[in-house]
């Protein structure tokens, strides 16, 4: 359910940024770039949302609500949506026209000649995001003591 939920929400963000990219007037308009922040803020909050979550229902003593396959469920779906606008947020940065980013420049960290090491931060976050969900689908083999 969560990875449907976030393959539609990547889809309609791509459709989004791409609608903004060629709607813009050439290189003189800020749409890509503007969606491209919004998506990156909104996904810095939905990581956040995520981890306060987790955090939250792995906490012993909280109270019974906060607790169950609801909330974990949540945690996860919030978790897999973050990592669609991340993804929208790298897809605007590549079809943005005011800063020209090249695809190494967004999966290399610190490679980035524009602004280097907060897009350096930003790559390097990329990646440990995708450890952790490659970690979390690799729960059940790995077992709670390793993950």
């Amino acid at each position: 359910m969560s990875w449907r939920v976030a393959i539609i929400a990547f889809c309609g963000l791509l459709i989004a940024v791409l609608t903004v990219r060629i709607a813009q007037h050439g290189s003189d308009g800020t749409g890509t770039w503007d969606f491209t922040r919004a998506t990156g803020f909104v996904g810095y909050i939905l990581l956040w949302l995520s981890v306060s979550g987790g955090m939250v229902t792995g906490f012993r003593g909280v109270p019974a609500p906060f607790k169950g396959g609801r909330w974990v469920e949540l945690h996860r779906m919030i978790s897999i949506l973050s990592l669609a606008f991340v993804g929208a947020h790298m897809v605007g940065l590549l079809l943005d026209p005011w800063v020209s980013f090249s695809p190494v420049d967004i999966l290399v960290p610190f490679w980035s000649p524009y602004r280097a090491f907060w897009v350096g931060l930003g790559t390097i976050s990329f990646w440990l995001l995708i450890v952790v969900l490659v970690s979390t689908f690799l729960f059940s083999r790995l077992g709670w003591k390793r993950w």
